[in-house]
């Protein structure tokens, strides 16, 4: 992968970062920009050899000042997918693997899962995929499978909300 910036007439290319596995590899979704810097996802990151499960960084948009702010392990959640929310000085999104909401602050410290789509059955969603919305303190989200069962059939993902502090996890729609 690679983040570049480009005119709107098509002039002017630069290439800003190009993903080598030691700073992330396979982005998914859209970048953040707030100010002057870029604020994204990957799905995977290598460390000594050892593929992680993707990561959240940050970027000035002139290509300087590349922060890997959270490795995923696997215990936390794994391929992030979508866009990251932010509101204040924090930046909420979901892993598709091993699903989960989390939220972690743009200086990297204070990551917290919000979430883990582990309930029996699935019943609250599974492989959540697509963007946060915020509205207030309540994020709302989507999921790509899983929900309540019916007739022994899954149900084809979920609508959910949760409060910005991990509580108040609801299911609005299967």
């Amino acid at each position: 992968g690679v983040i570049f910036s480009i005119n709107t007439d098509g002039t002017g290319y630069k290439d800003i970062l190009d993903f080598n596995g030691t700073n992330g590899f396979a982005p998914y979704g859209s970048l953040l920009l707030s100010g002057n810097v870029l604020y994204g996802m990957t799905s995977g990151y290598n460390v000594n050899q050892i593929v992680s499960h993707g990561n959240v960084f940050s970027i000035n948009t002139d290509g300087s000042g590349f922060i890997n702010l959270h490795n995923f392990n696997g215990n936390d959640g794994q391929n992030p997918r979508g866009d990251l929310t932010l509101s204040g000085n924090v930046l909420y999104g979901m892993t598709s693997a091993d699903g989960t909401i989390f939220s972690i602050n743009i200086d990297g410290t204070g990551f917290n899962n919000l979430f883990v789509f582990n309930s029996p059955n699935f019943i609250n969603g599974r492989y959540p995929q697509g963007s946060l919305a915020i509205s207030g303190n309540v994020l709302y989200g989507t999921t790509y499978s899983g929900g309540p069962m019916a007739n022994n059939y899954g149900v084809d993902g979920t609508i959910f909300s949760i409060n910005t502090d991990g509580s108040g996890f609801t299911n609005l729609h299967n």
